[in-house]
């Protein structure tokens, strides 16, 4: 699918994205809350692809925004904010950078495999890189 993947125009884009649900702490109209992100130096919003991950980022910025704004958590198809906000937003129009945010044990894995961290022998996989293998005790 690799190639065909590349060959898609948007409406590709959003069928193939269409099932994949992002997370997103906003105001009560929708717009999603921007953070100080220490590491760009910008303000970012974020859609997080791990619902647990969304509502720690919930419970700290309502209690950062606690009497100034309500904040509310939504789910949202990707392919509805991916392409208009994700890739084709202005930063200075929509207040900050809004980006999807992979799970941060993902971020840690590749940046481990970035790195040249140990990976373990030539000719195995290791565990995080497939989460669907398990571990059986041996005979």
């Amino acid at each position: 699918m690799g190639n065909e993947a590349s060959r898609l125009d948007k409406n590709g884009v959003a069928t193939l994205l269409a099932d994949v649900t992002v997370y997103a702490v906003t105001d009560a109209t929708g717009a999603v809350a921007l953070e100080q992100d220490t590491e760009v130096g910008r303000l970012v919003g974020r859609f997080y692809l791990s619902k647990a991950e969304a509502e720690e980022a919930f419970a700290r910025i309502g209690k950062d925004r606690e009497g100034v704004m309500k904040v509310e958590l939504r789910e949202v198809p990707v392919s509805e904010v991916y392409l208009q906000y994700v890739v084709g937003g202005d930063a200075d129009v929509l207040g900050g950078e809004l980006r999807v945010e992979p799970p941060a044990k993902e971020v840690r894995h590749a940046r481990q495999i970035l790195e040249g961290g140990y990976l373990g022998p030539p000719g195995t996989v290791p565990l995080f890189m497939a989460s669907e293998l398990e571990l059986q005790e041996g005979e």
